[in-house]
C-alpha cells in the first residue's frame, strides 16, 4: 500500500504514496527511518506533526488517520 518515490532531483527527499494519493514527503535517512511531513489534506490536525518514522509506522498513520478532505469538498 506504500510506495516510497525518491526525488530525481533532491538527494535523500522522497514523496510517501498510499493508495495512489501522495500524502507525504520527507527524507530519507538510509537507515530505516524518514522524516515524514504529513500532508495537511489527507490527514487530522493531530496527525500532522513532522515525525520519524519507519515505513510499518507510516503504513499505521495512514490506515488509521487517513482522509480525503479534498473529494468531501473541504
Amino acid at each position: 500500500m506504500i510506495r516510497v518515490i525518491p526525488n530525481k532531483r533532491l538527494e535523500n527527499r522522497v514523496t510517501i504514496m498510499y493508495k495512489g494519493h501522495p500524502v507525504a514527503s520527507g527524507i530519507d535517512f538510509k537507515n530505516g527511518y524518514y522524516e515524514v511531513i504529513p500532508r495537511a489534506t489527507y490527514f487530522h490536525p493531530l496527525d500532522r506533526l513532522v515525525k520519524m518514522m519507519t515505513i510499518e509506522q507510516i503504513e499505521s498513520l495512514c490506515s488509521r488517520s487517513f482522509v480525503k478532505l479534498h473529494e468531501d469538498g473541504g
